[in-house]
């Protein structure tokens, strides 16, 4: 199947995709959050031999940023622009097709009404996608790629939360012996409980005190109010969990994850010291770091009155992304500590330069 083939099947998926959702929308009000669901995934599964041939060979190796972990482009807030600088391909993983993860748990009358807003509104943000940045973001289902590898996801997440302590433990031992957050703390490894984060941009030293933020505003499960241990494990399970999932996508067909929340690129690095013997992971979340920092530092007000075309023109007649990652690389490489403050300003310089 020739290139030109692959990529004219992609844009006409991706049409009816879009035709698909606006049917959807236009009588979303009459039909039940399952019936959606259901479409969608048929809609998918229709198409699975194709999304299995653009990720498994189509795409160049590491040419390909996925927008992970969270799910929507705000399109409207020019959140696309950042997210379009590196690489040559962009996929967004459908948050529609993930919300079948969660729909089948809803039991709940009040949140079912919450849960099927919050569909609306995912519905509304994938038109919004494939109608302004349509052959330039493609939507498609990553996790459908993998279901059937949920029980390898498990026991990584199993071997993965059981490394953080100092003594080999099972998760019998866990439950046993470990009931206060305290009892967490004195068992984690050092380097672990400096690095754990609850929420975003919640970097107070104590790790005690972490945790209790995070308890206080977040809603969680009334059966943990019990044990901290067991609180501990549900918020890193979930956490672990996600990052897992990006780390698994991202080497099983070598693309890079773009994460724009702060907690979610940290379990990433947390999962990374598993593995810093393989320089593959060690690219992925060195490429992922910068596109975090990419992202949490630029300045929209740069692209307010710019044509998407001309922004995309201009960074590639700079080779943005080149020189961003030589000089990037270049002061990791020679520094043992690396300041993100002076990665986030090499990028604006080369941001700037690249559009003046």
């Amino acid at each position: 199947m020739g290139t030109d083939i692959v990529r004219e099947k992609l844009h006409l998926v991706q049409e009816e995709y879009k035709k698909l959702l606006i049917n959807l929308r236009d009588n979303f009000e009459h039909t039940s959050s399952r019936v959606i669901l259901d479409e969608i995934n048929v809609f998918w599964f229709r198409n699975r031999k194709l999304i299995d041939l653009i990720f498994g060979c189509y795409f160049k190796p590491y040419r390909t940023y996925l927008f992970a972990a969270v799910g929507y482009v705000n399109i409207c807030d020019n959140e696309h622009f950042p997210f379009l600088s590196l690489g040559d391909n962009h996929v967004l993983d459908d948050p529609i097709h993930k919300l079948m993860l969660v729909n089948d748990s809803v039991n709940d009358p009040e949140f079912a009404g919450e849960f099927k807003k919050h569909m609306f509104e995912a519905i509304n943000d994938n038109i919004c996608v494939l109608e302004q940045c349509f052959g330039i973001i493609y939507i498609l289902p990553c996790s459908l790629l993998y279901s059937n590898d949920t029980e390898a996801i498990k026991n990584g997440l199993e071997s993965s939360f059981l490394s953080m302590f100092r003594k080999q433990i099972s998760l019998v031992d866990y439950f046993k012996s470990m009931h206060t957050i305290e009892d967490v703390r004195s068992a984690l490894r050092p380097e672990i409980e400096r690095s754990l984060i609850f929420l975003e941009d919640d970097y107070t030293d104590d790790f005690v005190e972490r945790f209790n933020t995070y308890k206080r505003e977040m809603p969680h499960p009334s059966h943990l109010d019990s044990s901290d241990g067991q609180l501990f494990f549900f918020v890193m399970s979930g956490y672990l969990a996600q990052a897992l999932d990006v780390l698994y996508v991202s080497t099983k067909y070598q693309i890079i994850p773009y994460i724009r929340f702060g907690v979610a690129l940290k379990y990433m690095e947390v999962l990374g010291r598993n593995f810093a013997h393989i320089a593959e992971i060690k690219d992925i979340i060195f490429k992922a770091t910068i596109a975090y920092i990419l992202h949490t530092t630029f300045d929209k007000e740069l692209v307010e009155k710019m044509d998407l075309q001309d922004y995309l023109l201009k960074m590639q007649g700079y080779d943005f992304e080149e020189k961003l990652y030589e000089e990037v690389l270049e002061y990791y490489n020679l520094t043992p500590q690396p300041d993100i403050n002076v990665a986030a300003q090499i990028i604006n310089k080369h941001l700037f330069e690249a559009l003046s």
